[in-house]
């Protein structure tokens, strides 16, 4: 049992560290024209506060302005404007604005997916748990490895909550879906994979497949098998098979199974009781 648990909390460590630096760079990407655009905003508001200050000197007393001295200020206010492109300024404003708005929203979208996710791979506890909360998550941490190589396809019904130890179920869809992508990877096409989530009966279903390699016949004998892989020697991400179906069958009496064909693709279906629920809350 302590080995296995050593085991589990090891491969955790590995899979949230092989894709640490992916997690880096979908935060990185927005995170630059931010900064990008606060320079300009900052170099912006220079300028504007030059307008103003141009704009106070020839309006303050001007009723006591002369025509000449009127014309003069109109006339430097106007070259202002053309000489620092003010009409560019204003028109960009709202562009620069919005675009940090929307980077600083994914910023914060990765990083509550991030702290939800670890913080569950924390607990031991079965606790409340919505797969396709967890599934959302998983997708966002993993989005850098999915990206480049396939198209996630998200089918998710309405589902009870199940009683789970969250970080477990969680870390084996995390390796449900870097198999995936690994497997799509090899195939060498970009490529697609579903997610689809249901009830039935007293379970929630969740299949993960992908239109990748495939598995061959000799390996889907042995895949649930203690230290089989088919990937080479530091490929391996996250949970082995082995551990994913000891989460899933031993420790939350649930089942797993897998469907594939050469050169077709992969379907893995996890089958988890619900045990208890409650309503699902906005």
């Amino acid at each position: 049992y302590f080995l296995r648990e050593f085991r589990i909390q090891q491969e955790k460590m590995a899979g949230i560290g092989q894709l640490s630096a992916g997690i880096a760079h979908e935060i990185n990407t927005p995170l630059g024209y931010v900064k990008s655009n606060l320079e300009t905003l900052e170099r912006y508001v220079l300028k504007l506060e030059g307008l103003y200050k141009l704009q106070q000197k020839g309006t303050d007393n001007y009723e006591k302005q002369t025509l000449e001295e009127y014309k003069t200020n109109c006339s430097a206010l106007r070259d202002y404007i053309k000489d620092n492109n003010i009409e560019f300024i204003y028109s960009d404003l709202g562009d620069a604005v919005n675009e940090s708005s929307r980077g600083l929203n994914k910023i914060d979208k990765i990083v509550k997916s991030l702290l939800g996710f670890s913080k569950r791979t924390e607990t031991t506890n079965f606790v409340q748990y919505y797969i396709n909360k967890g599934i959302k998550d998983t997708l966002v941490i993993a989005n850098n490895e999915i990206k480049h190589y396939a198209k996630v396809n998200e089918d998710l019904e309405e589902v009870p909550y199940i009683m789970a130890i969250d970080g477990e179920v969680n870390q084996v869809i995390l390796n449900m879906i870097i198999n995936a992508v690994y497997a799509i990877k090899e195939k060498g096409e970009f490529g697609n994979i579903t997610v689809h989530t249901y009830k039935e009966d007293d379970f929630v279903y969740c299949e993960i497949a992908d239109d990748g390699m495939g598995i061959s016949e000799d390996h889907l004998k042995r895949i649930f098998e203690p230290f089989f892989t088919t990937k080479p020697v530091g490929l391996g991400t996250g949970l082995g098979l082995s551990i994913t179906y000891d989460i899933i069958v031993n420790k939350h009496g649930g089942h797993i199974e897998v469907e594939s064909q050469i050169g077709k693709g992969t379907k893995f279906i996890i089958k988890l009781p619900i045990k208890q629920h409650v309503e699902i809350m906005d």
